[in-house]
């Protein structure tokens, strides 16, 4: 099946283990061309020379980044700029996870997680759509996300709850201004399944979704909603709500999204239109 993949540059940030290596493997597979990042040079080397090999595509770049550092989103887009052209797709997976419970966290703690979870995917966004503006081309963001996003945390994680509850709003109202630019923003909220402890048995699910323009049929695939295949340049990030409704129409929890239902519609016609006839 093509899933309309072919030569798309795609950036995956975090991608030497788990989720993101998962789905820069299959990017590769399916055609296209990922981009691998991660902290350690000798891991990004190894995985960026085992998909060349595995896929007999010399244009797999990988590059050694550490998201922590602002300066890594110029560096990012600088270097990708000259190996291969614009990118088509941001991924935003790189993420940290630290522990402390308020009472004991340290301001510098809650600073870097915030800086890593939220600002910096912030700044990758802007220079994506800035570049993609100044171009007129369109493009697809995929900002990924967690559970403690809409229910916070009771493990100690309310620095990284806080982030991704943060970058949820942040893709909701760029997803609103950058729609009439042919822009795609969507959140993709984990699954119950841990696809970083078993990322062969669930990334070929996860791709599925999201580039083919009628997987969201599939009630399991409420979660990502985003479609990097080209004839669904036209949904955003409000079907994510649509579907969770159609999902839990036969529980309680239904009703409780009837509401965001209305919502959803709404922002379709604001978001959605003007890509209908395209």
């Amino acid at each position: 099946m093509d899933y309309g993949l072919k030569d798309k540059v795609v950036l995956v940030t975090g991608s030497t283990k788990g989720l993101g290596k998962a789905i820069a493997e299959l990017i590769a597979q399916e055609g296209g061309i990922p981009v691998v990042t991660g902290r350690r040079e000798k891991e990004v080397h190894e995985i960026m020379m085992e998909l060349r090999e595995k896929y007999q595509d010399e244009r797999i770049q990988g590059y050694c980044v550490d998201f922590s550092e602002l300066s890594s989103v110029d560096f990012i887009f600088d270097v990708i700029k000259k190996d291969l052209g614009s990118i088509d797709v941001l991924i935003n997976n790189a993420g940290i996870w630290p522990t402390a419970y308020v009472v004991d966290m340290k301001p510098e703690d809650f600073e870097r997680t915030i800086r890593v979870n939220l600002e910096v995917p912030y700044l990758l966004c802007q220079k994506f759509v800035q570049e993609k503006i100044a171009a007129q081309q369109k493009g697809k963001i995929v900002n990924i996300v967690s559970q403690a996003a809409f229910h916070g945390s009771t493990t100690g994680h309310a620095h990284y709850a806080a982030s991704k509850a943060g970058l949820v709003s942040f893709s909701i109202s760029l997803a609103r201004e950058v729609a009439k630019y042919g822009i795609n923003v969507i959140v993709w909220r984990m699954l119950k399944n841990n696809l970083t402890k078993e990322p062969g048995n669930n990334t070929r699910f996860f791709l599925s979704f999201l580039f083919h323009p009628y997987a969201f049929l599939h009630p399991q695939t409420i979660y990502l909603l985003f479609f990097i295949y080209h004839h669904s340049s036209y949904l955003n990030f409000y079907f994510l709500f649509a579907f969770q409704l159609l999902y839990c129409q036969s529980s309680v929890l239904g009703i409780l999204y009837f509401p965001l239902f209305t919502l959803f519609v709404s922002n379709l016609i604001f978001c959605g239109t003007n890509y209908l006839t395209n």
